[in-house]
């Protein structure tokens, strides 16, 4: 055989093993879906210059504001979170929140009124957001307001003010995502100002969105991460002859949601209490080790932090501990400012770092 022969022959066995243990790895893991949401809201632009055609797009804005949540609609997995349907200039209940059915959400976005008169219909874009405050007072967890509109604000409220007023409110908890129909510089400036308020935003236009992937995309940016874990390994059956014992399948990890706290406390909110509780009964379900790990921002100086990272751990601990999970299984420990996971230098990222990170091994 010739070197050239040889090494083609190389090449192939190289393949034909790494392809062997690339199905063996998928063949024993699988995918788990998380929701990044506890809510969201479709609000969608129903002011006058909405029924103007969009100058690339050749339809109305608005119908292409319907299709396009619509099929955002069909990708949207069912994960427990709730939704509604709300139009703004005029502010309208389509669907009120409530948990989230595919199906419930057809006949809201589809009885959006396309043909109107445009006349003396302004566009106030702010007063839209305010009013949509009653709503979001009484949601729990975090909240994604995905915004269908051309950005057009010429009467009322400054729209980035409200903006910026309500996800400070929150602290993190509310985010507004932008599908942007703008074929104005002043309205996608507009869209651009209240997309740069949180880091937690996805943005798009409505014609990148047309594309299936980067529809598949801004759902899984927006609703949704991914978790491969391994599944348990089968023992094979005993050979005649007695062998080895397999090597154990390596444990699966679970990681929970984090617990987060006001400034300077390691008092678990009432908020939360629905992420622990959920916690404490998979961990009642499930064999092994609870680790819980406390974590600051960095105000203060780094020995306070450490003591406080480890009693917000403690906190959540004592409440595992009172819920009848046994001590033994619960490790505590803190982390102090030296892991920050969000920017210390905003609001937001400092009350995102204030948490205890929960893990079942």
């Amino acid at each position: 055989m010739t070197l050239a022969n040889l090494k083609r022959a190389a090449l192939l066995l190289t393949l034909c093993l790494f392809t062997a243990a690339a199905f063996a790895a998928t063949a024993s893991a699988k995918e788990i879906y998380r929701p990044k949401v506890d809510n969201f809201i479709f609000f969608i632009d129903h002011s006058g210059s909405m029924a103007f055609e969009h100058d690339a797009l050749g339809k109305k804005k608005i119908e292409v504001a319907k299709e396009l949540a619509e099929h955002l609609n069909q990708r949207i997995p069912e994960l427990g979170y709730k939704g509604g349907v709300y139009t703004f200039a005029p502010y309208s209940a389509r669907k009120a929140v409530a948990p989230y059915k595919t199906a419930d959400f057809t006949g809201p976005i589809g009885s959006i009124q396309a043909d109107y008169d445009i006349y003396g219909r302004q566009t106030p874009m702010g007063n839209g957001l305010a009013d949509l405050e009653p709503v979001l007072d009484g949601l729990q967890g975090r909240t994604a307001v995905i915004i269908f509109s051309d950005g057009e604000s010429n009467r009322g409220l400054d729209p980035v003010d409200q903006a910026d007023i309500m996800a400070a409110k929150r602290l993190g908890k509310l985010c507004f995502h932008v599908v942007s129909l703008a074929d104005k510089p002043a309205g996608q400036a507009v869209l651009d100002s209240i997309a740069a308020i949180s880091s937690c935003t996805v943005s798009t236009t409505a014609d990148q969105l047309m594309d299936e992937r980067a529809m598949d995309d801004f759902v899984q940016k927006v609703f949704y991460e991914t978790e491969i874990v391994p599944e348990p390994v089968k023992a094979k059956p005993a050979a005649k002859k007695p062998a080895p014992a397999p090597a154990p399948a390596p444990a699966e990890v679970v990681n929970f949601r984090s617990v987060n706290f006001d400034f300077d406390s390691a008092k678990i909110k009432d908020e939360f209490v629905p992420v622990l509780d959920e916690a404490v009964g998979i961990v009642k379900e499930t064999p092994g080790s609870v680790v819980l790990v406390g974590h600051t921002d960095s105000t203060g100086p780094d020995a306070y932090n450490q003591k406080l990272s480890e009693r917000r751990a403690q906190s959540v601990k004592e409440y595992f501990v009172a819920k009848g999970i046994k001590e033994g299984r619960i490790e505590a420990m803190g982390k102090g400012e030296s892991e920050p996971k969000y920017d210390n230098k905003t609001r937001e990222g400092r009350a995102l770092n204030r948490r205890v990170e929960m893990q079942l091994k």
